[in-house]
């Protein structure tokens, strides 16, 4: 139970940050730096606005910025002029977590043994690897993991899922998860194929 408290710890704090750089790259997009801490709470993150941030690569912050990329420093400097407001809008989030994702929800989550995208499941897994039919084999992919279907977005219970190791990197935050079934089905066509090696 310790493990699982403080991987929900660790996703409140990535949660946040995925909130706020939307926010902040939202406020630069209307030239505006000054802000309320209740126009932060009523904020919603889009898929629209995290597609347009992540092709423009604003993830990234940039020590010597130039170009396109040196509004992401100046949100970073927002950030450091305004520490005391953001370690209060912090706080607040950490309260309201259980809203955004419900504690009981990610235990359940935690429960899935079962690749959301391939539908391997962590038993296969040590099996193909018992057999010597992964090429990949270290302690890390035989593991599902929580991935958020669109990485940019905050942690919810609508947007998180158990995947594997494969799903995961051939996925990362370049596809939809419309545009990835295909991708995850023949990635599960292989593992069934591998299944069937004597």
């Amino acid at each position: 139970m310790g493990k699982i408290i403080s991987s929900y710890d660790n996703m409140i704090l990535k949660s946040f940050n995925s909130k706020l750089r939307l926010f902040l790259y939202k406020l630069d997009l209307e030239g505006r730096e000054k802000f309320t801490a209740e126009e932060f709470h009523k904020f919603k993150s889009s898929d629209d606005l995290a597609r347009i941030f992540n092709q423009r690569n604003w993830k990234d912050c940039l020590t010597h910025a130039s170009g396109e990329n040196r509004n992401v420093c100046r949100t970073c400097d927002l950030r450091e002029k305004s520490e005391r407001l953001f370690n209060y809008l912090e706080y607040e989030y950490r309260c309201d977590f259980d809203k955004i994702f419900p504690k009981e929800e990610f235990e359940k989550l935690m429960k899935i043994q079962k690749c959301h995208y391939c539908g391997i499941t962590e038993d296969e897994i040590s099996m193909l690897a018992e057999k010597g039919n992964l090429f990949n084999d270290h302690p890390g992919s035989r593991k599902l993991k929580i991935q958020r279907k669109n990485p940019n977005l905050e942690y919810t219970s609508e947007n998180c899922v158990k995947s594997c190791y494969w799903c995961r990197k051939a996925k990362n935050n370049e596809f939809t998860e419309d545009e990835f079934k295909g991708v995850a089905k023949a990635i599960s066509d292989i593992w069934r194929k591998r299944r069937n090696r004597h």
